[in-house]
């Protein structure tokens, strides 16, 4: 990481920052869904996560949240850390950065891949398509549910023993359908907190694509979250992807950056 930035030691944040926090980032509580919802989840004891914020008498004016070996960043006012930020992705084997995609791009990450997608929110489902195919799936199905995102994900990241976790705990849940007993297509939520929740991982195994499998099970997870009084909101980068998800009433409110390291 080349370019200069903020050259600080963040603080790391306690249970006594959480007001100050959550303020700051229900200021657009879409962009900062996954920080709100790993902070709504796991707090500031957990091992998985810390969150460290830049904060003067002024306020607070950026922050990063480290959680498991990903890092997010944010700051309204284009804050970047670029040292701080490289000490963690060295102490934490970091092979992710990600946050709204104008912040992410003024930090100069030697990547192995970069990836600009769209952050899309859906307020009302439309055109739902019958859902009656659609299960909800629990922590017995780990193993196979990691094994259809690997093999449609070639970066996927978390495994079986994360995934029946947090299924085990009702932190995420997945929902998909199964032809002949075999789970073909999935989409998962994560980040779930008051009034808003993240969809993540939707993926259908190849020769079982073009079959309505995914719209289906997109239809289903979003219906739900709806009725409980939560936004669902997800990223996609793909055209395919983008038919399914705008044809459900999902709408365009920003973009995102991963950049694999």
């Amino acid at each position: 990481m080349k370019q200069k930035g903020v050259v600080r030691m963040l603080k790391k944040c306690s249970e006594q920052d959480r007001k100050r926090l959550t303020d700051y980032l229900y200021q657009n509580p879409v962009l900062n869904l996954f920080i709100i919802g790993d902070l709504y989840n796991y707090g500031f004891d957990s091992d998985i996560q810390d969150l460290y914020i830049d904060e003067d008498n002024q306020g607070i004016h950026g922050l990063v949240l480290r959680y498991r070996n990903s890092i997010l960043v944010q700051s309204y006012e284009g804050r970047i850390y670029p040292e701080f930020v490289a000490e963690l992705v060295e102490r934490h084997r970091i092979t992710h950065i990600n946050g709204e995609a104008s912040l992410v791009a003024k930090y100069d990450f030697t990547a192995r891949e970069n990836v600009l997608c769209y952050f899309s929110q859906c307020k009302e489902l439309k055109n739902a398509p019958k859902m009656t195919a659609v299960e909800s799936f629990g922590p017995e199905d780990a193993k196979e549910i990691s094994e259809v995102f690997k093999s449609v994900f070639k970066n996927f990241p978390a495994k079986p023993d994360e995934i029946q976790e947090s299924l085990a705990k009702k932190l995420d849940r997945v929902y998909g359908v199964r032809v002949d007993g075999k789970i073909v297509s999935i989409a998962r939520s994560t980040a779930e907190c008051p009034g808003l929740a993240m969809l993540v991982g939707v993926a259908t195994l190849e020769s079982f694509r073009n079959l309505g499998y995914a719209r289906q099970t997109v239809a289903k997870l979003t219906s739900d979250l709806l009725t409980e009084g939560k936004e669902p909101c997800l990223f996609y980068e793909n055209p395919v992807a983008a038919r399914i998800y705008e044809s459900l009433g999902y709408e365009r409110v920003g973009q995102w950056r991963v950049v694999r390291l």
